[in-house]
């Protein structure tokens, strides 16, 4: 698989939101059908439009020029998604696991800047004619697709060398070419801790308390009935109990479901956390199964909800002002961002984040980053500071000049390069072999997808 296959599958939120093929018509609204089958992962046609969507937009097709395009665009989706499945195949084959909770972690923040984009969930779900669920859905599958392959590529190609010689040779030969060998230009190299918001504060640790010592009793025997009678509308607390009836599945918050489907017939879950607003509102609840089929459920809670106030914010503020007063000579901003980030993409590598030019998208995007990457030193690090995504601290470790490239200044970036060149032709022929070493069975797609010369 080409860099630009995996390029393809880190998808643009921006570019996969109006999903429309030509016609107007929405994808969601097209008959699905499976179109090709790699092992036992398939491929649905409306996988296939999402690429394709990403590919008219990417190259800024004309609209005009599309419908004659669209058989040759399709057919290259369909062979990108192809390839990928193989990957992953290949992927589970090797025991590469990626956890539920860092595609979560990840899904939040995607799934909340699309919410700011649109301006609400209600009309994101308009946008793309499907549940917020569905599109949750359909966005976590292609995280981990993504994250298997690339974690699976690190594992054959990490180690490959370069010798002097070839990065010697490969600088002499492409140096005067600024799209092999880019300039370097004004940027930032930095490192963050992210915190997500979560509820943190006075006001609901007095609650959150109150739910611990009703799991308490629980555990110690009381009657969870009695209890949530007892609980069914306690003002005094904001603690509530409901029985919610039979309800079908895959309507509600997925991490209510599962701990209200996990046990048997009248098993009682701990304290499980559901989020009812991304990183604005959350619920709590002690939930008791009441019954299931295989198309519905039912269960009984005990539970409260909390929105993020300025009590949880203050107190995220204070856990990384703690943070960063904890660097000295012995402890590194590195050594706290691999015990305190949550973001799941930097943790291990001490929170590293990359070099970016000052026209970065990131900065763009985020203008609150900008602004602390501006205001503080090179070597230094910012006050806290939030963005959409949560609370940063972020490490400036070094501000960078424009100038050309050169094999003195440059020998580890020109390494990089050298290596992934070369992983990339060995990542070529990998794939060629396990492409025969999988089983590929192909169906037949929409007539108007299909080459006119039948190929």
């Amino acid at each position: 698989m080409k860099e630009e296959v995996l390029r393809h599958f880190v998808l643009n939120i921006s570019l996969v939101l109006l999903l429309i093929i030509p016609g107007g018509v929405y994808a969601q609204e097209v008959l699905d059908g499976i179109v090709a089958i790699v092992n036992d992962e398939i491929i649905l046609h409306s996988e296939v439009l999402l690429n394709v969507r990403e590919e008219i937009m990417t190259k800024k097709i004309e609209p005009a020029s599309v419908q004659e395009m669209l058989p040759d665009i399709y057919q290259d989706a369909l062979k990108r998604l192809i390839e990928m499945k193989v990957v992953v195949v290949k992927a589970v084959e090797d025991s590469i696991v990626v956890e539920d909770e860092e595609i979560n972690q990840r899904l939040d923040m995607e799934l909340a800047q699309m919410e700011q984009q649109f301006g609400s969930r209600e009309e994101m779900e308009r946008r793309y004619s499907t549940s917020y669920r569905k599109i949750r859905d359909m966005r976590y599958k292609q995280l981990r697709e993504l994250l298997l392959a690339q974690r699976l590529r690190a594992s054959l190609f990490q180690e490959i060398k370069v010798s002097r010689d070839e990065v010697e040779e490969f600088y002499a030969t492409y140096k005067d070419s600024v799209t092999i060998i880019p300039p370097v230009t004004e940027a930032f190299e930095l490192s963050h801790i992210l915190k997500y918001v979560r509820p943190a504060g006075s006001i609901f640790l007095e609650k959150y308390n109150v739910m611990k010592a009703i799991r308490g009793r629980i555990s110690a025997g009381e009657d969870y009935k009695t209890l949530a009678e007892e609980y069914k509308n306690h003002t005094e607390t904001g603690i509530v109990s409901s029985d919610i009836g039979w309800v079908d599945k895959g309507v509600l918050n997925p991490d209510f479901e599962n701990a209200a489907t996990s046990g048997d017939s009248g098993s009682i879950s701990d304290i499980i956390r559901s989020e009812l607003v991304p990183n604005q509102t959350y619920g709590f609840h002690i939930i008791q199964n009441l019954g299931e089929d295989d198309r519905r459920f039912h269960a009984s809670h005990i539970f409260f909800s909390h929105t993020i106030d300025t009590d949880d914010m203050a107190a995220y503020v204070d856990s990384l002002k703690n943070i960063k007063s904890q660097i000295d000579s012995n402890t590194t901003f590195k050594d706290l961002a691999q015990i305190h980030s949550n973001d799941g993409d930097t943790r291990e590598g001490g929170g590293y984040m990359g070099e970016f030019p000052g026209d970065h998208p990131l900065f763009e995007n985020i203008p609150e980053f900008k602004d602390a990457v501006l205001k503080t030193e090179e070597g230094e690090v910012s006050d806290p500071f939030k963005t959409r995504f949560g609370y940063h601290l972020v490490h400036v470790s070094k501000v960078v000049k424009p100038r050309d490239r050169n094999l003195s200044d440059d020998w580890e970036y020109l390494s990089n390069l050298v290596q992934q060149r070369k992983s990339s032709v060995d990542f070529e022929v990998w794939l060629e072999n396990a492409m025969n070493d999988v089983y590929i069975e192909y169906k037949p797609i929409p007539e108007e997808y299909v080459k006119k010369d039948g190929k």
